[in-house]
């Protein structure tokens, strides 16, 4: 019985070998019988038109060539092209051959037909679009053959399993016979394989023939990669160290016979050698060997994407390689696993992210195929990801901070080893170098927590040498490829960024430690010194980047008005280099610069920490403001001297200045405090109104005769304005007097809050309105107007307060007296409106005057003489009268000076 079934297992092995080549062969030969027919059908037509032809010639007509075309359908047409004609065939117009596209023209011979037919009109897809266009065109020509293979797989893994459980003889006889029967399978894949290069069986018209030998060939792998593991997990012929490297030696031979065989190999090859540790790796593994293991299959992953150019396989590689590596690097102890990683996560970042780029003997300009949607500057992100995140989680001690430093540094240094410098693409590697090493360092640089923390000393050393390194690295780069904008703003700004970082860093944390800080920033700002006086075109940016570092240093040392007068002193040396031909500086280093000061002035009266304890409180615009518009002076005569532009941004920050000091000292006279913003009430927005109003006026009248700062007096203005509006609005709801007790009836008339909320700023609206200082597309006579209405308001808002003796609430009684006096107001507006305007000419102020006098003529008739009595009443009539007769003496006087004067001329 067991005879038999062994005998059994051998046919069903043979016939599932032979049933597949079988029907290969009848399909290869239908093929080629279907192409016989259509070749027999084009010779036909060609015949026949051919015929038409004669017939017509003979009968003395003419047809066009192409008239009969559409009687030929484009496939057989197209086949057409493809058949040698004899020597008697009638000879076709055709139409003359399209030019091939330079995709085409200059395409790898290497790469696949569907991966030519993909690229047809993907010039402007993404790169992810192309490969899915590539896998969709692929599958579309092949999903026969793929399926076929994929079948053939598990068939063989199959009857791997039925041999190696089924057939009763010994392990030994059964894992022999299923390693032949794999080797058989191999065999014949290379004679398929050999019969499709030489053309045999019509296979050259099969689409996608290139795959037929890969999928037997794939099978037979699949049958030596089961028959290890079952001999290693049934058995135990093979020890585990054996099994592996019989499965390693397996999966580079299908890597390697991907190149002869097609990409499917290579997928096989990859799962294989890949996933072999998870099925013969038993205990505790040794993770120099495993890891070792996973590099070389990787390394011949990538050899073997070099040669086949297949977009989708790097991704696949790195996905295994940093699974193997987060595995091999979490079941470690801390300090075991710091020594370990000075091996392979190096070698990791060599394979994955620099031989991609800069191929096996790591070239500083590497010439190649675009790399497609593959970054190498993104897997080293990862990898270093990977590395800072683990050592976070469970850190080493810090005597291995320089084994730990190695990954970082080979990141940095590797790809400029041969030459001192490498690709531009390559540059991405240093930022990924850059930020895995501060993040390392940082985690060991405080010792202790709280208040007994301090700064590692070691560790701070090696900070200063790790950005000495990274500068002279940087410099390198730079010299080599000076045209590189890449390289150029990294060796600028990476080395002053990082020491920024580190100050603040150890400012927030361990504040005794900034003074060593502060002399490391120091020494290595002298290395930046000398390559800016080395290099002439280095010498303006560093200079800013120097000078983002003093003030950085500025600032977490000194506060107050003595941060201030260093910034306006910082100010001075940045000025003085831009008529000093020897050190340059970026016109745009200066204005930040000046923005700085002037944000920092203008936010003074609103910022109490930014207030000196122990300097009097009226002395806090002097000692902040006097120093800095003194400076700005005294550049803006300078610089109008040597005809530079910035002149007159240093004479608007003057002005600016001289108008904060003003203004502050105002406040404080007025309130007792420069703190504008310490308490939102009545006097704070009556200030804020005067303030922007003011500002509004200066930088209007600074705008008429500025060339270079238009549209910045503009824009200013609108935030002015914005304020303005915002101030009258709060007047006139929240802080109304009439509503609200926000001024005292008792106060001195005029000199009270109504002359700050009102006049004031209606006197500054009239001003602004007259002399057109409003930024556009506001009209001059809406500012008029609306200070003419402020100045009215105050004026009534006066006569309650003048009038009341505890209130000036709107329900609060109104005297005989407060009522007449309304009326006369009106009165003496209107007829001072009306002279004014028959003196000017200006006719419609007259008809203006004469509305008001109507009104007061209406309130004397309609409410005086009903609300008022006695006394009152005839004093308001008389008044009115008198106001009247004397407006006609006014108007009669006018118009005879008038007369006399239009009778002269």
């Amino acid at each position: 019985m067991e005879g038999l079934l062994g005998i059994l297992g051998v046919l069903i092995a043979v016939g599932g070998v032979s049933i597949p080549i079988i029907a290969i062969l009848a399909f290869l030969e239908v093929r080629r019988l279907k192409d016989e027919v259509k070749h027999l059908k084009s010779e036909m037509m060609l015949s026949q038109r051919a015929l038409l032809q004669l017939k017509a010639r003979i009968d003395g007509d003419v047809i066009d060539d192409y008239e009969l075309a559409p009687s030929v359908s484009s496939s057989e047409v197209a086949l057409s092209t493809d058949v040698p004609h004899s020597e008697n065939a009638p000879v076709t117009p055709t139409s003359p051959p399209q030019k091939a596209s330079s995709r085409h023209s200059h395409a790898d011979p290497k790469i696949s037909e569907s991966q030519q037919d993909a690229w047809d009109g993907s010039d402007e897809a993404t790169p992810f679009q192309i490969l899915l266009s590539h896998v969709t065109a692929h599958l579309k020509r092949n999903w026969l053959i793929w399926s076929g293979g994929v079948a053939l797989v598990f068939g063989m893994g199959y009857l791997m399993q039925f041999v190696g459980s089924r057939v009763t003889v010994s392990p030994e006889v059964r894992i022999a016979s299923a390693l032949s029967l794999s080797v058989l399978v191999v065999m014949l894949s290379e004679w398929l394989h050999r019969q499709v290069q030489a053309g045999r069986w019509a296979l050259d018209r099969v689409v996608g023939k290139q795959y037929i030998p890969a999928t037997f060939s794939s099978a037979g792998m699949t049958g030596i990669y089961t028959s290890v593991v079952f001999g290693t997990v049934s058995y135990d012929l093979f020890s585990p160290t054996l099994a592996l490297a019989l499965i390693a030696l397996t999966a580079l031979f299908s890597l390697g016979m991907s190149l002869r065989y097609g990409s499917l190999m290579a997928v096989l090859g990859l799962i294989g050698g890949y996933t072999a540790p998870i099925w013969v790796g038993e205990g505790q593994p040794n993770y120099w060997v495993l890891m070792g293991y996973i590099s070389a299959i990787t390394a011949v992953a990538i050899y073997v994407q070099h040669r086949l150019r297949e977009d989708w396989l790097p991704p696949l590689v790195v996905l295994a390689h940093l699974f193997w590596l987060a595995m091999c690097s979490v079941d470690r102890s801390a300090n075991a696993f710091a020594v370990w990683s000075m091996v392979y996560y190096p070698l990791s970042l060599y394979l994955l992210a620099i031989v991609p780029q800069q191929g096996w003997r790591i070239a500083a300009v590497y010439r190649q195929r675009e790399l497609g949607w593959y970054n190498p500057g993104f897997v080293s992100v990862l990898i270093l990801a990977l590395f800072v995140t683990l050592n976070w989680i469970d850190p080493a001690d810090v005597r291995f901070l320089p084994a730990l430093m190695v990954t970082p540094l080979i990141c940095l240094l590797l790809p400029k080893i041969r030459k001192g410098y490498c690709d531009h693409r390559a540059q991405w590697h240093a930022l990924s170098a850059a930020i895995g090493g501060a993040l390392l360092q940082g985690q060991y640089l405080i010792d202790g927590y709280g208040d007994a923390a301090v700064l590692s000393l070691p560790v701070t050393i090696g900070i200063a040498l790790w950005l000495i390194v990274m500068t002279f690295s940087h410099y390198l780069q730079y010299r080599a490829s000076y045209r590189s904008v890449v390289s150029y703003w990294w060796l600028v700004t990476s080395t002053p960024l990082t020491m920024i970082a580190w100050l603040l860093y150890v400012d927030s944390n361990v504040s005794s430690g900034l003074m060593v800080m502060t002399v490391v920033t120091f020494v290595v700002s002298l290395g930046f010194v000398f390559l800016a006086w080395r290099d002439q075109r280095l010498r303006g940016d560093m200079t800013m980047m120097l000078h983002l570092t003093v003030l950085v240093l500025n600032w977490l040392w000194f506060d107050n008005a003595l941060f201030t007068s260093l910034l306006v002193l910082q100010l001075l040396v940045m000025s003085m280099q831009l008529w000093l031909s020897s050190l340059l500086i970026r016109a745009l280093t200066v204005k930040v610069a000046l923005t700085l000061l002037i944000a920092r002035l203008t936010l003074l009266p609103f910022v109490a920490d930014w207030h000196v304890s122990w300097l009097p409180d009226s002395a806090t615009a002097i000692a902040n403001g006097v120093p800095a518009f003194l400076v700005l002076s005294y550049l803006m005569v300078r610089l109008r001297r040597h005809q530079h532009q910035l002149a007159d941004w240093f004479e608007a920050a003057a002005v600016h200045v001289l108008a904060l000091i003003v203004l502050m000292q105002i406040h404080y006279w007025w309130t007792g405090s420069t703190l504008i913003y310490k308490a939102v009430d009545f006097t704070s927005v009556s200030f804020w109104l005067i303030q922007s109003l003011t500002l509004i006026a200066v930088y209007g009248h600074r705008a008429k005769s500025a060339t270079s700062m238009i549209i910045f007096y503009r824009c200013y203005r609108y935030g002015l304005m914005l304020v303005s509006a915002y101030s009258m609005m709060a007047l006139h709801t929240t802080y109304l007097p009439l509503t609200e007790e926000t001024v005292s009836a008792a106060a001195w008339p005029l000199f009270n809050g109504l002359s700050m909320g009102w006049l004031l700023p209606g006197i500054l609206m009239v001003i602004i309105g007259r002399k057109r200082l409003q930024p556009p597309p506001f009209e001059a006579a809406w500012i008029t107007w609306s200070g003419i209405a402020l100045i009215a308001a105050w004026v009534g808002l006066s006569i309650r307060q003048f009038w009341q003796v505890d209130t000036l609430h709107y329900l609060a009684d109104t005297s005989m007296a407060e009522w007449l006096t309304y009326s006369g107001a009106l009165i003496l507006s209107g007829a001072t409106w009306t002279y004014w305007a028959v003196s000017q000419h200006q006719v419609r102020h007259q008809t203006l005057g004469l509305a008001v006098m109507g009104a007061a003529i209406l309130k004397v008739f309609l409410l005086d003489a009903s609300y008022l009595d006695g006394i009152w009443r005839a004093v308001s009539f008389l008044g009115l009268g008198l106001a009247l007769i004397g407006l006609g003496w006014l108007f009669q006087t006018l118009k005879r000076r008038q007369q006399t004067v239009n009778d002269v001329q």
